[in-house]
């Protein structure tokens, strides 16, 4: 049976508009071939099964455009660009029209290479906003080209997520860009929109003289640290002390981050 579907709404939630096939075997039913609003996603990528009250979702995508894909999704996530490529299972003990989040178990891994997380972005483009980059490259005399007027420009990301009891625990998360490394750590309550984050920034400084200065004491000193450093461990000894951590916490939409 192909099915198609438009103006979804549970709600304040609106879904997007799709197209598939269905199939119906041994009290399992099946969503093949599943497209959203233009978007095709491979064969046998979405599975939808329910047996008993066990239901349960699978899929797999990758795409050139995140950005594109997560407004067809109607994600508010406010990203620019982005090739991705992504695999999310879920699954509850209940049939699909009783789901809650405290009910879903399952996981979320991507990743994402070439993007913008815009400044006006509702979740954690507002986190890395606030992370205080651009006050850290003040502070040791650094040019951080990837804070740019639109965002912040990554080169990579890689995030894997499993969710229980409502709560999203972030297993690995790591941004890397041009300027440094972002790692958060922690979990985040669904139902209360509330953060429980531990971010560790590292800059990208293994070539500037002013951080030897600035972790050194100022002065001769630190010119003789960098010297060192740079000749004998190739900035490996300056990179691995210039680690600034933060405290995450807070609403979703008004998070606060202080400095550890």
């Amino acid at each position: 049976m192909h099915l198609n579907a438009t103006n979804i709404r549970i709600n304040e939630d609106i879904f997007p508009d799709f197209s598939a096939e269905l199939v119906s075997k041994d009290s399992i039913l099946s969503i093949n071939n599943l497209e959203l609003k233009g978007l095709v996603l491979a064969r046998n990528y979405l599975v939808f099964k329910v047996l008993g009250w066990h239901t349960q979702l699978s899929a797999k995508a990758k795409g050139k455009n995140l950005a594109e894909f997560l407004q067809r999704l109607k994600v508010k996530e406010r990203v620019i660009g982005g090739k991705f490529d992504f695999d999310a299972s879920l699954a509850c003990e209940c049939a699909p029209w009783n789901m809650s989040y405290q009910d879903i178990t399952g996981y979320f891994d991507m990743s994402v290479k070439k993007g913008v997380f815009t400044d006006q972005d509702p979740n954690i483009g507002r986190i890395l906003s606030l992370l205080n980059i651009k006050s850290i490259a003040k502070r040791l005399s650094l040019n951080f080209s990837d804070v740019t007027n639109k965002g912040f420009t990554y080169e990579h990301i890689k995030t894997q997520v499993r969710l229980k009891n409502a709560v999203a625990k972030i297993e690995n998360f790591n941004l890397k860009a041009l300027s440094g490394n972002i790692v958060l750590t922690g979990q985040s309550h669904i139902i209360d929109k509330q953060y429980d984050l531990v971010a560790k920034v590292t800059p990208a400084i293994s070539n500037a003289v002013p951080i030897a200065t600035y972790l050194a004491g100022g002065g001769l000193i630190g010119l003789g640290v960098w010297a060192i450093d740079k000749t004998l461990f190739d900035g490996n000894l300056i990179n691995k002390a210039a680690v600034f951590k933060y405290k995450i916490t807070g609403a979703w939409d008004k998070p606060i981050i202080k400095e550890q």
